[in-house]
């Protein structure tokens, strides 16, 4: 399970990037998958959950995925149907805790692609028949997952990496306006010299 860092899905944080930090107004573009060469198995979140803490079971926590069900109004899917690859995104602002950051879990069930009962097969809305029928739904899977990533912190910090980039970029010109002054210097004393050397050369007598 990754974070990327935008909805084109192109660049995840690596394991360095961590803490990561986004203001309560961010999404965060999550990507679920499994890695098999086996075109029947497919994926899908069981359960996802944020918890104050790396284990995944720990309270309080603060559940919006439930029984392969959206439970916040703020998920938006990007990925459809049967697949072996998922994306989806959530604001930030939904999972983080009051203290501030938070680690998100995800259950992850292994199904094959044509058992129509499986959970694999639901939408991911859930209409109130699909709750009531979830105990009923068949259990043929192929394997079951538990995935972690975090800590993702609210987004003080980044007001201070907004500053440091504008510093940085004041830096830049700064030291694009000192580059600039220094040709121009060097260009006005090699005319100057030139100019002190052209009236102390000897003027030759008329004929």
């Amino acid at each position: 399970m990754d974070v990327f860092k935008d909805i084109d899905y192109r660049q995840p944080y690596s394991p360095q990037d961590y803490p990561v930090f986004k203001s309560p107004s961010d999404n965060l573009y999550i990507q679920y998958s499994i890695n098999t060469s086996n075109p029947n198995l497919v994926v899908r979140a069981e359960t996802c959950r944020a918890t104050p803490t790396n284990r995944p079971y720990d309270t309080p926590q603060y559940v919006f995925i439930a029984d392969g069900c959206d439970k916040d109004e703020t998920i938006r899917h990007y990925s459809y149907g049967m697949s072996s690859v998922h994306r989806f995104s959530i604001q930030a602002l939904r999972v983080l805790s009051e203290r501030g950051f938070v680690y998100l879990h995800c259950d992850l069930v292994v199904c094959h692609r044509y058992d129509p009962n499986s959970i694999c097969t639901r939408n991911t809305s859930c209409s109130p028949r699909d709750r009531r029928d979830v105990d009923e739904r068949s259990q043929d899977v192929s394997g079951m997952y538990a995935l972690s990533f975090g800590p993702v912190m609210k987004g003080k910090e980044s007001a201070d990496k907004s500053a440091e980039a504008h510093s940085e970029a004041v830096n830049a010109r700064l030291v694009g306006s000192l580059i600039g002054f220094v040709c121009l210097s060097v260009v006005l004393i090699g005319a100057l010299v030139y100019m002190i050397h052209r009236a102390r050369r000897p003027r030759s007598d008329p004929a």
